[in-house]
């Protein structure tokens, strides 16, 4: 006999609309739910996926087939029987709710729809707004009460520009609960990366436009929009958020009068992180000081905030406003003498230069706390404007500059350090314990970007016996568990990779490795190929440590290991792969590849190999090892990875985890996989990019003691002092202060490289001075060392020079006041006196040539 619940399988799999229909139907609201996880059941079976690992690797099943009748019915069925928390984590963004029989679900009626509207815009669905709004005029679902509701409304307006009054009025009598209650919430949400009224009107000026225009036609109270979108900036958005809401409170252009009602909120964002939200409160005080309607006293409270803001412009619209009120209020010019004194903190020149002469107009002549105060911002000021500082506090001219003994000019040391790599480098502890080979492992698949502990796993299946025995079965089952899981994703990475050998190694099945040479990229395809030889041996419970085990952080291997590893390998009569043997050789620094070769103990094939790899060859590699030999013996800026098709073409590793396993697995071409960074990282000097985590890495390679700083090191190190991600500057930064202090750093090479980039149209002069300021302040060396710098910067022609440039020469004047050096650089002073460009640039070459 065929059940209901067998009926109505039957029912949707066969795409029978109208017989599903009528089934359904004669179905009490309440058993309605009965269907439920059947309906659940067939959608996952039409919309399934195959896991990644069916014993093989890059490789998919394909869905059962499934026609569009059967779709829709299960869409229907879905609709009509699922409750809706449930319907919000069973669809994918990519399923087409709206492809159900809407006139039968309105009939129906299901009491479960009421939260519908709730669950199917969640996780960012926002195109099925319209089905929503119509669902709830059809009282099927309520109106949604959560902030996706909102942001569907930002990204679905359904409003065009420039729309007749008769369609605006259709509009409107269809959404006056819109108007009336929802756009109110617009000024609640700061929004999202995918949704929000900045990225919706960026270029487009949608939204904001649209206020005007209600509040134009009297559809919205005008001065509480005004009011609301100063209240949206006091809600601490981020500044990609909060600067929608300045900008629509300056498109109303309120009134100074309308501006004096909102008085309050104004002195309260003067606090604000955000530059713009200040900037437009203090735009909005001084239309109301004009009108001589400012509170002066309650201003002053609430302005000091504004001189600890790291934008200069905030500060210098803080002093004008200040200028403008002390000219006719002496007593207020006193306070605001002491209060601008905190502006000092700011490294700009010209800004110190302004509050210094503010208060030295205005301010009381020996007043004890105003001098206090201002003596303890002496550490802050540049040595430009020393002279004033000197004058307010009755010193007369600055003091000579004394320097300290042992303060040298900079020198860079021609040769490398000799004790590059492994004398720079921790030894690696190996794994010794079952409890702690279970935790690194597990450690290891949630965290695949740690190369290290990755490293020691490995190692440790390999080398112990002690995990293949009954006992370690019990404590392996967390492994196996998580391990499954993993593998349901699709995607190849090391925690897939080391997730699929874990539980070939835990079930003791044999792992067939698909030729795909294609897909299979060289950093992953080496480890596959590594972990596939180790598996194997350890099921015929062999235990060899490989020989590209790394001994050293960073994936380094000395001579003596090597060796000790080479004569266990040959004592149990084991061949050695060559990809074990390519990575083992790629991770051997030279120095101690002559070592190897000394030593005698190799076969002629493999004695061969170390041989190639220190002396250039112009044959043909054949094998992975051949081509491992002769990028290694190719200069360091002509070394190339190469990959598993055709040796020598290679490719950008494509996630953090990849990135890491490329440096550890190739350390000694450190200057190709910098040169990978290069292309994606110059990116990050324009604007903030999403892949910008990719590139840590790179960056983190930079900041290794000891290590030769060559081409593409150097490019990548000034991209990150140009940087607009304050993480890779402060990695470039970290890196030059240290190759300075080892008497790594030449700054002729980075000098030739920065003239092109100040001739050039990613140019950001005012990011290089910032970040060149801080390293200079760390000793008189590393003053010296950016002096050098930027005098071998300036040669050649000078013509496309950045307008900007004046903050590099500012920074490079107070340096040379500072350290009292001369400028003893022909080109360089030759390059300044002809200087095209007029202004403050003119005015400090002149200073430059004329002083040093």
């Amino acid at each position: 006999m065929v059940t209901k619940l067998q009926r109505f399988e039957t029912l949707v799999l066969e795409g029978n609309l109208e017989g599903l229909k009528d089934f359904l139907r004669n179905e009490s609201p309440q058993d309605l739910h009965n269907y439920s996880a059947k309906s659940l059941s067939i959608y996952k079976r039409i919309h399934r996926t195959v896991p990644w690992n069916d014993g093989r690797i890059y490789k998919f099943l394909p869905n059962e087939f499934f026609p569009e009748e059967t779709s829709f019915a299960c869409n229907t069925a879905l609709v009509a029987t699922t409750a809706s928390d449930k319907l919000a984590n069973t669809l994918r963004s990519t399923f087409d709710i709206a492809a159900f029989d809407y006139e039968f679900i309105e009939s129906l009626k299901p009491a479960a729809l009421q939260s519908f509207g709730s669950a199917i815009l969640e996780g960012g669905r926002y195109g099925y707004l319209d089905l929503v709004r119509k669902m709830m005029k059809s009282e099927l679902c309520a109106k949604p009460k959560t902030d996706d509701y909102i942001y569907a409304w930002i990204s679905r307006s359904g409003l065009e520009r420039n729309m007749s009054d008769e369609l605006l009025k259709t509009w409107i009598d269809a959404n006056g609960d819109f108007l009336a209650e929802d756009i109110w919430r617009f000024f609640e949400l700061e929004g999202t990366a995918e949704s929000s009224l900045t990225s919706y009107d960026r270029g487009n000026q949608f939204w904001s436009d649209l206020f005007v225009e209600f509040c134009h036609r009297g559809l919205l109270p005008r001065q509480r929009v005004l009011k609301s979108s100063l209240e949206a900036l006091n809600r601490g958005f981020s500044k990609y958020h909060s600067e929608w809401f300045s900008r629509l409170h300056e498109k109303l252009s309120p009134t100074a009068e309308e501006r004096m009602t909102l008085l309050n909120e104004y002195y309260s964002l003067l606090s604000s992180s955000v530059a713009s939200t200040v900037i437009l409160s203090l735009n909005s005080l001084s239309i109301i000081a004009e009108q001589k309607l400012l509170e002066e006293e309650k201003f002053l409270r609430s302005v000091a905030p504004v001189f600890f803001n790291r934008d200069k412009k905030t500060i210098q619209l803080a002093m004008k406003l200040f200028t403008k009120i002390s000219a006719t209020n002496l007593e207020f010019a006193k306070k605001a003498s002491f209060l601008a004194i905190d502006g000092l903190q700011h490294e700009a020149t010209d800004l110190q230069e302004q509050i210094l002469s503010f208060i030295q107009k205005f301010g009381k002549p020996n007043d004890e706390a105003l001098s206090a105060k201002l003596d303890t911002y002496k550490a802050y000021l540049s040595p430009l404007v020393s002279n004033k500082f000197a004058e307010i506090l009755g010193h007369g001219n600055k003091p000579e500059v004394v320097h300290t003994e042992g303060e040298k000019a900079y020198v860079y040391a021609q040769q490398p350090s000799p004790a590059w790599p492994l004398g720079h480098k921790s030894q690696i502890i190996p794994i010794s314990s079952i409890e702690e080979f279970s935790a690194k492992a597990l450690y290891c698949m949630e965290h695949p970007e740690s190369i290290l502990e990755f490293e020691r796993v490995i190692d440790a299946l390999a080398t112990l016996p002690d995990l293949s025995t009954v006992d370690f079965a019990s404590k392996c089952k967390p492994i196996h568990a998580r391990a499954k899981k993993i593998l349901k994703s699709n995607s190849v990475n090391l925690s897939s990779i080391l997730s699929f050998f874990l539980l070939h190694w835990i079930e003791s099945t044999e792992v067939v490795l698909v030729e795909s040479k294609d897909s299979m990229d060289i950093y992953s395809g080496l480890t596959i190929l590594k972990l596939a030889n180790v598996l194997r041996l350890i099921q015929r419970q062999v235990y060899l440590r490989p020989l590209s085990s790394a001994c050293f952080e960073g994936g380094w291997i000395d001579a003596e290991s090597f060796l000790e590893r080479y004569r266990h390998w040959q004592q149990a009569g084991e061949v050695i792969s060559g990809s074990d043997f390519a990575i083992a050789m790629a991770r051997i620094p030279p120095d101690e590849r002559s070592k190897i070769i000394d030593s005698s103990k190799l076969t002629e094939v493999h004695h061969r190999l170390f041989e190639r790899s220190l002396h250039s060859f112009a044959d043909s590699p054949e094998t992975l090892v051949d081509a491992c030999a002769q990028t290694l013996s190719s200069p360091s800026d002509k070394r190339a990875v190469w990959n598993m098709r055709n040796f020598f073409s290679p490719r950008a590793p494509e996630s953090l985890d990849m990135v890491r396993l490329a440096a550890w697995t190739f350390p000694t071409l450190r200057e190709c996989i910098h040169s990978f960074g290069i292309d994606d990282s110059i990116n990050v000097i324009r604007e903030t990019d999403p892949r910008f985590r990719l590139l840590y890495t790179y960056f983190e390679m930079l900041v290794e003691s000891g290590a030769p700083l060559e081409k593409s090191a150097l490019d990548l190190m000034l991209i990150g002092l140009l940087a607009s991600e304050p993480e890779l500057t402060s990695y470039s930064k970290d890196a030059l202060i240290l190759a300075i202090q080892e008497n790594r750093f030449n700054p002729l090479h980075l000098g030739s490289i920065l003239r092109n980039f100040l001739h050039g149209n990613r140019a950001k002069p005012k990011r290089l001075a910032a970040s060149l300021k801080e390293v200079s302040r760390v000793s008189y060396q590393h003053t010296d060392a950016v002096i050098q710098l930027l005098g071998n910067a300036f040669f050649g022609e000078n013509d496309y020079l950045n307008r900007e440039i004046s903050a590099v020469l500012e920074l490079l004047l107070e340096l040379l006041t500072e350290s009292k050096r001369k400028f003893d650089f022909p080109e360089a002073r030759k390059y300044l006196a002809e200087i095209p460009l007029t202004g403050k640039t003119a005015k400090l070459s002149k200073q430059i040539l004329k002083d040093f």
